[in-house]
């Protein structure tokens, strides 16, 4: 008997497509698509997948190609995950991801195209930068800090180590640009926003090993949620249902939820690498023990986004994005203008870096931080903004912070350990379990659809 119709003799035998079809809430593009599932009746099917993030999707999406009727169970009360947004007081506020890096050849752009995004080239548009007196730095000036930046990368690159971080080596090359305010801006931009880590806590052999794919970055400014809208639109997704536990020691796998009990012959875990580490879904038995300690190894970034609105003709700026060279590095200091698109005289800024260790702080407190910055840049009446919505990523327990990066102490391979299967029955996806493009939304999305392929493997 060949997979093909092995698969069809399973799907067969189950109460899978039409059964599921009316037990069950499916997404759609329509008002049912966050539609929850409330009974307490039991799926006993082929394929469970844990989060209605984009790497579930697109494992559910690849799964279903060939017959089977995977069923997601997310956690929020919509899909998505990190991809989260918000259409208030005339913005399209984007939490999470927003930008499509390496357009030319990453296979968001053309499903964001196809699912009606609307996608701004950023690279061309230029970046004013501003010393920390508010003062415009000249073009030349700042062309010769990135020529200084790639040499400097380059250097670290060379003298790079396990146990060391990227200050650490930093200082040994060029200990006097800790001090700069221009250059430690750049890494800051550059590599604290990329990757998600303070360069005081970042490997310096692994900062940059992963894989960046060709092409300008394109800003989604119409909603990334579209997305992940467009490819679950066939898909069934209970939404609501947060996972208590796994057990797979039988031959079956018992997912236990506080609305019923599920059973499937394979379970795909998507929740984020923050979710697994703070042990909030009870494995039984445990994990295999080179697992845990990759898990345990990693970290989660904060990287949180902060939108503001001012009042009209308040702090207007003719450049798509500019910056602050502050002392205060990593907090609120880089601004994408996103008047320019959508003519709403509002901005978005990120708090990164050392600013991850923060505790718990309101948006209202960030606008505070960021016009901070903002009354240097734009001299004369200092105005607050009208409005301010911030993620909260590191203090939300069904993420616990924005995404992964490699400590100091840690390996990239651990990417590999964690993206491995248990038994061939317990699998796992997500942008941590992707090494090559760990921290992505494309990262993410390709470990859903590797881990369909092996799922349809072990069948």
């Amino acid at each position: 008997m060949n997979r093909k119709e092995f698969l069809k003799k399973i799907i067969l035998s189950l109460p899978a497509a039409a059964a599921l079809q009316t037990q069950f809430s499916s997404c759609r593009e329509d008002a049912n698509l966050m539609e929850s599932y409330y009974s307490t009746q039991s799926y006993k099917g082929v394929v469970l997948i844990i989060g209605a993030g984009i790497s579930g999707i697109a494992a559910a999406k690849s799964l279903k190609k060939v017959g089977l009727e995977p069923v997601i169970l997310e956690a929020n009360y919509k899909i998505g995950g990190r991809i989260k947004t918000e259409e208030r007081d005339g913005m399209v506020i984007e939490y999470g991801a927003s930008f499509i890096h390496g357009s030319a050849t990453n296979p968001i752009t053309q499903i964001a195209r196809d699912a009606g995004a609307i996608l701004l080239q950023m690279d061309s548009n230029g970046l004013d930068v501003y010393d920390d007196k508010g003062v415009l730095l000249p073009q030349e000036k700042m062309n010769e800090y990135y020529n200084n930046y790639e040499t400097l990368i380059q250097q670290i690159k060379g003298n790079a180590s396990a146990n060391k971080s990227f200050t650490e080596v930093m200082n040994e090359i060029k200990p006097s640009y800790m001090n700069d305010l221009i250059m430690r801006f750049l890494i800051s931009i550059k590599i604290e926003l990329n990757t998600g880590a303070s360069i005081d806590k970042l490997s310096s052999l692994y900062f940059d090993d992963d894989t960046k794919y060709t092409g300008s970055d394109l800003l989604v400014i119409n909603g990334f949620d579209k997305v992940v809208k467009y490819l679950a639109s066939d898909l069934t997704v209970l939404t609501n249902h947060i996972v208590k536990k796994i057990n797979y020691k039988e031959s079956k796998i018992y997912v236990e939820t506080p609305r019923g009990e599920f059973i499937a012959d394979r379970v795909l875990v998507t929740v984020p690498l923050g979710v697994l580490q703070n042990q909030k879904i009870i494995f039984d038995p445990l994990l295999p023990l080179q697992k845990t300690e990759a898990l345990m190894r990693l970290k989660m970034s904060r990287n949180e986004k902060l939108a503001m609105k001012f009042g009209p003709s308040i702090y207007e700026h003719p450049g798509y994005s500019f910056g602050i060279t502050s002392a205060q590095f990593g907090k609120f200091n880089y601004f994408l203008n996103m008047n320019k698109y959508a003519s709403n005289n509002a901005f978005t800024t990120y708090l990164l870096g050392n600013y991850n260790d923060i505790g718990l702080t309101d948006a209202y407190q960030f606008s505070i931080w960021a016009c901070e910055n903002i009354w240097k840049i734009f001299p004369g009446t200092k105005y607050g903004a009208s409005k301010y919505y911030s993620s909260q990523w590191k203090n939300d327990s069904s993420f616990y912070g924005a995404f992964s990066y490699v400590p100091v102490g840690a390996y990239s391979s651990d990417y590999d350990i964690i993206a491995e299967d248990v038994d061939k029955k317990l699998f796992f996806a997500g942008e941590h379990t992707n090494r090559q493009y760990r921290g992505t939304v494309h990262g993410a999305y390709l470990s859903g659809i590797r881990a369909a392929e092996k799922i349809i493997a072990s069948l």
